[in-house]
């Protein structure tokens, strides 16, 4: 079925889709890292490694799993994957991380201050989304964020807090990658808001860092992130299909939209709106869109190409509109996080089933092509491994294998450059 390890960027979209059942001699408790809800995104699952070292986070509690033809075995202590009758192949689970029972010296649990999401560590240490206190609610209506804050993780982390956990991930998984997250805050500080911790773990640790922030109207605040040493940025639109971003992000669509109203004629705003509409064939984007594209064409000169990138929700929208986003990004020289629908337990789309894995199939090719097509560096920083999403070499095994022997050629050689520059801001 798979040619392992060639297809586990194939393998692994057919496990987000499907899942996979839990044979009752498996004891993840013990065997596997916690499966914990975490943030905003759709993470909720066991994360494994394919052969090829491809990591995948795999759903297996939400209600969808119960009918996958995927299930997971465990035999004279080793686990393996089965499809049906057939096994696919044997399955590594990252071990348990004891050390995220240790504590900081504020005498919190490091498990409450962050998480690692495949070989990086992930943090939220923000207050919860605005989105989600308003009311009526209009938080993203796929998030699961306000389920799991101050459940699953702590809701105050002091930035002392914060950098001793970032040194424990460092001590116990040997990590080169911290990510930062926050939600919306009505006056729009979440900037200002997450600075001073980057700041505190960039000095103390020189780990490369990764900020993903709603959009700012204020630009010059990224000038601030380049500065303090940030070394990616994202942002989430999820949605490019002006009328499904509505439905899906009412909060965003409103508070945004509103933003770009008052900005009326600003230069970097009439750029992307006939950009995007000419990826959306001359259908207008929604104005509340436009502030996340203007963000992202400025960091794209800020940081240059590659280091930026848009987050999309293939399976919330058609195919053909996830690929017209990819394209769209590739042209503003960022790269495109495609991140697959999960309906999470809670979620106001918990119902909703998981898209098909040949219609997300076009969607990653795309991904991998764009890059190929525009030069746009990636893979260069070492040991990150995404388990929620793919990257863009994983991505590669859906298009025509003939694509992208030079282009891979330069990013290994740009990688073998990178590689003693990282090592030295760790020392």
């Amino acid at each position: 079925m798979f040619d392992l390890p060639k297809d586990s960027g194939k393998l692994k979209l057919d496990l987000f889709c499907f899942g996979a059942r839990v044979e009752a001699n498996c004891f993840l408790n013990e065997d596997a890292r916690m499966i914990k809800r975490t943030r905003g995104g759709l993470g909720s699952g066991l994360d494994a490694i394919l052969p090829g070292d491809v990591w995948v986070n795999i759903p297996v509690e939400e209600p969808f799993t119960k009918k996958s033809p995927y299930w997971i075995d465990k035999v004279s202590g080793k686990y393996s994957l089965w499809r049906d009758t057939k096994k696919i192949c044997d399955l590594k689970l990252p071990s348990k991380a004891d050390w995220y029972d240790e504590k900081t010296s504020s005498g919190k649990l490091v498990s409450d201050i962050g998480v690692m999401q495949g070989t990086y560590f992930a943090l939220y240490p923000s207050e919860l989304c605005g989105f989600w206190d308003r009311k009526p609610k209009q938080n993203c209506r796929f998030c699961s964020i306000g389920l799991c804050y101050g459940k699953t993780e702590s809701e105050e982390k002091s930035i002392a807090d914060v950098v001793e956990a970032v040194k424990s991930a460092r001590r116990h998984e040997k990590i080169t990658f911290v990510h930062f997250n926050t939600g919306f805050y009505e006056d729009h500080s979440a900037i200002d808001s997450i600075l001073p911790y980057v700041e505190a773990v960039k000095n103390e640790t020189g780990l490369l860092v990764g900020v993903q922030c709603p959009p700012s109207p204020d630009l010059h605040k990224y000038d601030l992130l380049k500065k303090a040493g940030v070394d990616h940025v994202s942002f989430c639109f999820e949605i490019f299909d002006p009328d499904r971003f509505v439905e899906v992000c009412p909060g965003k669509a409103d508070t945004f939209g509103e933003i770009a109203e008052r900005l009326g004629d600003d230069a970097y705003l009439l750029k992307v709106r006939d950009l995007a509409a000419k990826f959306l064939c001359n259908v207008d984007p929604h104005p509340g869109q436009l502030i996340f594209y203007r963000a992202l064409v400025y960091c794209a000169e800020l940081w240059g190409r590659g280091p930026v990138a848009g987050e999309i929700i293939a399976g919330l929208e058609s195919p053909e509109c996830s690929m017209a986003a990819i394209d769209f990004l590739a042209e503003c020289g960022a790269v495109a996080t495609v991140c697959v629908f999960r309906p999470c337990i809670g979620t106001d789309l918990e119902c909703e089933n998981p898209p098909k894995a040949e219609a997300i199939a076009p969607v990653l090719a795309r991904q991998w092509e764009a890059v190929v097509k525009k030069s746009i560096p990636v893979g260069i920083a070492p040991n990150i491994k995404t388990a929620m999403v793919h990257l863009q070499q994983e991505s590669a095994c859906f298009s025509d294998g003939s694509k992208g022997f030079i282009y891979n050629a330069k990013c290994s050689a740009l990688k073998a450059l990178y590689r003693p520059i990282c090592a030295l801001k760790r020392r």
